[in-house]
């Protein structure tokens, strides 16, 4: 080969690699809906940038004793195979295939959230597993994902995790439902709120550690200021 040439192949070789971006997560946007026992139905929609991967593996957790169960996944407007496996924690994940594409695509799954047979269903207890992609997210903006969780009519949330969850008019006029929703830069493995009906109780357990943290501030602050007042004189 000309060495005259070399450079130049150079080049285009470094240009080829960096424009092979790896595939990469867009968004996601969550809507579920939780029923009077605690079980909810899911909808989720990921918006992919697949550069050329021809499948996507998903993880989710088991928590506080409530799974997610009867996936069913759509690439577009077809649906396409959900292959499960289920790890030895009791978790289940998932792969599905993708088209050889590289721009960008919508993949929806829609999935059940239940108590496991040997879990108490406590209504006022909501966690919600996330089937959450093995790939990272292209960029950690305010809304890479949002979710609306709609709650049985007369129940409100009080607590949640992610704790930065706020309330919304829900879509549909006839329901009586309260509606939260959460915006993150990254997308969570789970969404929990601690509900109750009528309205939410005075004393939480959040509430009781901010309350003990203040108090103990205010006493430090108390006897800091009589030790710098005996001090002085």
């Amino acid at each position: 080969m000309n060495r005259r040439y070399a450079p130049l192949l150079l080049a285009v070789a470094i240009v080829s690699a960096a424009r092979a971006e790896p595939p990469a997560l867009d968004s996601v946007v969550v809507d579920a809906r939780v029923a009077e026992d605690g079980s909810a139905s899911v909808d989720a929609r990921y918006y992919l940038e697949p550069a050329g991967a021809h499948e996507l593996e998903l993880k989710s957790l088991t928590f506080e004793g409530r799974r997610a169960a009867n996936v069913r996944a759509f690439v577009g407007e077809s649906e396409v195979s959900f292959r499960a496996r289920q790890t030895a924690a009791g978790n289940l994940d998932g792969v599905v295939p993708l088209p050889a594409a590289t721009e960008r695509l919508r993949l929806r799954l829609t999935y059940e959230v239940l108590p496991l047979p040997s879990a108490p269903r406590d209504p006022a207890v909501v966690a919600l597993p996330m089937f959450v992609p093995t790939w990272p997210s292209r960029e950690a903006l305010p809304r890479t994902f949002t979710a609306t969780v709609a709650l049985p009519a007369g129940t409100v949330a009080y607590t949640g995790f992610p704790s930065d969850f706020k309330l919304v008019r829900s879509i549909d006029r006839t329901s009586d439902a309260n509606v939260y929703s959460f915006s993150l830069p990254v997308m969570p493995a789970l969404l929990r709120l601690g509900t109750a009906h009528g309205s939410a109780p005075l004393l939480t357990l959040e509430r009781g550690v901010d309350l003990a943290t203040l108090s103990l501030l205010g006493i430090l602050g108390v006897l800091g200021w009589r030790r710098l007042r005996e001090q002085l004189g």
